[in-house]
């Protein structure tokens, strides 16, 4: 192994690591799973990640394999063979602007939303581990969150790639018409080649593509075929997103981004069975929420057994953050703990107004046996925003003796049906 390992580095500007230490930490991402990498590098620019390409594509039994944050809970960056690291150096923030950024895979989703928060836009299709996770992971798993039934998922924000495909070359997959996709077809070379032959694909059998597209407001599954070819544009970047590195490895990407309203209300559904959520969900639709979020009663415990840290998150003491939770003492005194709280962020730009419908929207669940607390300010809801944000990274630092369970995910129910 280190012959090939020598002459990989020949030419590399970047680092090149196979020390215990570092095997042992990119052996493992948030999932159950441990596999052990023979190596980890780390490129330094884009002539970097085409060296590893080329490298690899010549030599049978060693492959790449990219990642970013690493907080992928089904095993995505995990390799017998090659890591491609991107937080180190890749991780430039090139433009940020009211209506899109463009970033490189390694940028930290909090390092961008820094910027955003400045000029009041937002990338809306995080996921609730926005304080950990890197766009890697973001476009490469086709992200969405608590905003998916309002702005869907990554997939509907990426104007373009730039990647670094098989053959070792940089390309840029984008929206094309029909006169820019017949001069990429006609090319004689790897680009043309696969511009003819996903064509063809999608042409030949367009309409079981079409009706086979899940009808959800999420999903994850990945290659997502019907979006790449509407007999107007055709767009590759829609079958990269949500690939999770298996096409390719992408170097920059031009992501929209939206405006910030300047307000927002929550309403905490505190449900202490599931016989109600059919009806709650068709209550709280007809208010148009830009964010709906859930969490159970473990994770509710998670939380106030480290109150502390949660306290330090929205910068309070013990003392002022248990007096912030009183409302939600008393209801828990009268009704038990809740199985399962669903969290209603109603947004808009004047306060006064989104107060009045939180308030009309809370009082038409109580009127509905549906307990719910109304918060009265931006800050009195943020601590169950940190609460469902930070249990994953709670779980991860302070649950040391315990694994996730295996092969529990996420599944998409359509909202008439969930009851």
């Amino acid at each position: 192994m280190s012959d090939w390992i020598a002459e990989l580095k020949e030419g590399f500007e970047g680092d090149v690591l196979n020390d215990s230490d570092t095997i042992e930490k990119y052996s493992q991402d948030a999932s159950i799973f441990k596999v052990m990498p023979k190596l980890v590098v780390f490129p330094k620019n884009y002539k970097d990640v085409q060296h590893l390409v080329n490298f690899v594509k010549k030599r049978k039994g060693i492959s790449l394999t990219a990642r970013a944050a690493g907080t992928d809970m089904t095993g995505g960056p995990l390799t017998e063979s090659i890591v491609v690291s991107f937080t180190k150096y890749l991780n430039h923030i090139k433009k940020v602007d009211k209506k899109n950024a463009v970033v490189e895979p390694g940028v930290y989703y909090r390092d961008l939303e820094k910027k955003m928060d400045k000029i009041g836009v937002m990338y809306p299709s995080y996921p609730a581990s926005k304080s950990l996770c890197a766009m890697g992971g973001i476009i490469a798993n086709n992200s969405g969150g608590e905003k998916s039934l309002v702005y869907g998922q990554t997939v509907n924000h990426v104007n373009r790639l730039k990647v670094v495909l098989a053959d070792g070359n940089i390309y840029e997959l984008k929206k094309l018409n029909k006169e820019e996709l017949k001069l990429k077809m006609q090319q004689k070379d790897f680009e043309g080649k696969i511009y003819r032959e996903v064509y063809e694909l999608c042409e030949k059998n367009y309409d079981l593509i079409k009706s086979a597209e899940p009808k959800v407001s999420k999903n994850s599954s990945g290659y997502l075929l019907w979006k790449v070819w509407d007999r107007k544009t055709f767009d590759l970047s829609k079958l990269f997103v949500g690939s999770q590195g298996t096409l390719g490895l992408w170097l920059d990407a031009d992501i929209d981004l939206v405006k910030k309203n300047k307000h927002s209300r929550l309403v905490v559904v505190s449900l202490g069975n599931l016989n109600q959520i059919g009806e709650l969900i068709k209550t709280v639709k007809s208010y148009n929420p830009e964010s709906l979020e859930c969490f159970d009663k473990y994770t509710l415990r998670l939380g106030l057994e480290f109150l502390p840290e949660i306290a330090k998150k929205v910068h309070k003491g013990l003392l002022p953050m248990l007096w912030d939770f009183r409302r939600e003492a008393e209801e828990a005194l009268f009704h038990g703990i809740p199985i399962f709280i669903v969290l209603v962020e109603l947004t808009g730009d004047r306060e006064e107004e989104i107060q009045k419908r939180a308030d009309k929207l809370g009082k038409e669940l109580s009127d509905k046996k549906i307990h719910n607390l109304v918060m009265q300010s931006e800050e009195e809801g943020s601590k169950f925003w940190i609460m469902r944000r930070e249990s994953f990274n709670l779980l991860r630092q302070k649950v040391k003796d315990k694994m996730a369970t295996p092969f529990v995910d996420d599944f998409s129910v359509k909202p008439e049906y969930l009851s």
